[in-house]
């Protein structure tokens, strides 16, 4: 088969990779002459780094080779989508098949992407919607995920599904185009954002153009503690076939929230929904994030998941980037990597900071986007002002405006909240800066890129750290020049070495019981094992974990049962949790390492940053 990806982007570029696998003939266009030149030359795309092109792949810049193609898929963003569509149309016969891959509404039509490119191209071919819970990064790199192709033509579906479908990349059909282009619409919240020359005039614009998803969904689901709720409200019960509302203040909603609470590093929160009522527990930091889980909530309730598996899910989920948390050794500096960048993910991700970690300082660092959300700069400079301590202003994808100017322009509603302030155009130096000047217990915000490896710089995306990467370096750094980095362990182990070798060759037995899993002592104890092996003795480590197993296992509500004194582990249990696996892992590679893994515990792994 031969096949026309439509769009050079990182998901146009990832399908066609997929494509060549399954052995289909190729072609990638991009509407860039120049960029298709750049990636024949190279075998790569700068939106999927790492991941080489293959020879097999042909990447044109001539729309016209699209008649040549058995299978055409559409990857542009959804504002080019029209105007793509419009000038392939010549070249398309009634024999080809078309699949969209692009996700949203058009702004001025209010209609679904597969809609848009049936109006182009004079409804002439079966158009299939390819969709589902992915991302370029993932299925360029070849990690296991899935998609659904949906047509009312079951036929145009398998051949799309036959098409895609491989070992890592799964595709199921269905013929409900629409439920899988946009199968339900939730209104989280509305802030004064994406507002500039390049995106929407002002605020009403905005929020109408958010309004109108409701007109393209079957099932809504409205934030009744959001801003301007009532009109939100007014929208959807106007447009959309079943509503479903949320909410942590008002008993009466669809999905009430409360008795949100911390339990060590957990979150934990009830929930009643017309289906069950139970509590809920988030593995995931930030109390703001109960809000989006009762947004998952209410449309699984809509699509009547079943309530095992939304618990099992809301557990278990974690976005990388998002609210992940890092402290040294001796947890004095802890830094908070989160994608926060307007005014209301700030002020929340503030309020949850104040609530979990009372009394610490605060250090936050950030930038802002070049020629882009102008309002941003005064909303996120005056709330840092207010919160933190000191703000330390830096590069955020400044584009072709100048860094300096950006923070300058920051650094003036900083300056309004009496907080102090720094100006160090390189992240990098700005992330290290907060991190090595800390004396006191701190807390570090790092906001807006996340877990992005890029930044925008001119016109060009550079490759550089995330800020995952540079709080593990420098919080490393922060612990080497502060003598916990576990050199003087190492030092110590090889004092008392000649004690020790009077013990090799022998075998040494260690009961560990469960009771002692939670104790302090556990790294002190495993890290003395890996000292034993590493001078010749043989080790053999029995450890329990009765207590904690039964734990689990009662969060999850499954039953625990005994026959003759022994547990019963069934298909059920395995399925959860492979649970103390982590604990045996930790042990086995302290044993495997001797005394370098003896080392590496006591520079708590990762490069001295111990992940919470």
């Amino acid at each position: 088969m031969k096949a026309m990806v439509l769009g050079s982007g990182g998901w146009g570029t990832a399908l066609a990779l997929l494509l060549c696998d399954n052995g289909h003939a190729v072609s990638l266009w991009s509407h860039n002459p120049e960029k298709a030149e750049a990636m024949r030359k190279t075998r790569e795309n700068p939106l999927l780094s790492g991941v080489p092109l293959p020879e097999e792949l042909e990447i044109v810049s001539d729309i016209a080779l699209t008649a040549e193609a058995d299978l055409v898929v559409f990857a542009t963003p959804s504002f080019a989508l029209r105007e793509t569509a419009r000038r392939a149309a010549p070249y398309l016969r009634p024999e080809q098949t078309l699949v969209s891959v692009t996700k949203g509404i058009e702004r001025d039509t209010n209609l679904r992407m597969s809609e848009v490119l049936r109006q182009e191209t004079g409804d002439i071919c079966k158009v299939v919607s390819l969709s589902g819970p992915s991302h370029a990064e993932e299925v360029g790199r070849r990690l296991p995920t899935g998609c659904v192709a949906a047509c009312p033509d079951e036929k145009s579906a398998c051949l799309v599904q036959d098409a895609f479908m491989n070992g890592v990349f799964r595709v199921y059909t269905s013929p409900d185009i629409v439920g899988v282009e946009l199968s339900a619409a939730v209104f989280l919240n509305i802030g004064y954002d994406h507002i500039s020359p390049i995106e929407h005039p002002d605020f009403e614009d905005y929020f109408t153009s958010k309004l109108k998803i409701f007109a393209q969904a079957r099932i809504c689901c409205v934030n009744l503690d959001c801003d301007h709720a009532d009109r939100v409200l007014e929208a959807a019960r106007k447009s959309c076939p079943r509503m479903i509302t949320f909410s942590q203040k008002d008993p009466s909603a669809t999905i009430f929230g409360s008795q949100v609470r911390k339990v060590g590093g957990d979150i934990l929160f009830r929930v009643k929904t017309p289906r069950f009522s139970r509590e809920f527990r988030l593995t995931m930091p930030g109390l703001f994030n109960v809000q989006n889980a009762l947004a998952a909530i209410a449309v699984c309730e809509g699509l009547n998941i079943p309530e095992r598996a939304v618990y099992v899910g809301l557990m278990k989920a974690r976005v990388p980037g998002r609210m992940e948390v890092y402290a040294n050794a001796d947890e004095k500096v802890t830094v908070i990597v989160d994608y926060a960048h307007n005014r209301l993910s700030f002020e929340t991700l503030f309020q949850s900071v104040r609530e979990e970690y009372p009394g610490r300082r605060i250090v936050t660092v950030f930038g802002c986007p070049g020629y882009k959300a102008y309002d941003r700069r005064k909303d996120l400079g005056e709330i840092s002002g207010q919160y933190s301590d000191l703000v330390i202003l830096t590069e955020e994808d400044a584009g072709e405006e100048p860094v300096e100017e950006i923070c300058r322009d920051i650094a003036q509603y900083v300056e309004q909240g009496g907080c102090d302030y720094s100006i160090v155009p390189d992240r990098g130096e700005a992330v290290r800066q907060a991190v090595m000047g800390c004396q006191v217990p701190t807390v570090i915000l790092l906001t807006g890129k996340g877990a992005e490896t890029r930044q925008k710089r001119g016109i060009e995306y550079i490759d550089c750290p995330s800020d995952v990467d540079y709080a593990k370096e420098y919080l490393h750094e922060y612990d080497v020049q502060h003598g916990m980095d576990g050199m003087s362990k190492v030092r110590a182990l090889l004092d008392v070495l000649p004690l020790l070798r009077r013990y090799e060759g022998r075998t040494i037995v260690i009961k560990y019981g469960g009771s002692a899993l939670d104790a302090a002592s556990t790294d002190t104890i495993l890290e003395d094992a890996a000292a034993l092996q590493s001078v010749g003795v043989r080790v053999i480590l029995v450890h329990g974990g009765g207590k904690e197993i039964s734990a689990l296992l009662e969060r999850l509500q499954v039953e625990t049962h005994f026959e003759n004194g022994y547990r019963v582990t069934d298909q059920t249990v395995l399925e959860m949790s492979p649970v103390r696996r982590d604990i045996e892992d930790y042990f086995v590679e302290l044993m495997e390492g001797g005394a370098q893994g003896a080392a590496r515990a006591a520079s708590c792994e990762e490069g001295g940053a111990r992940h919470v």
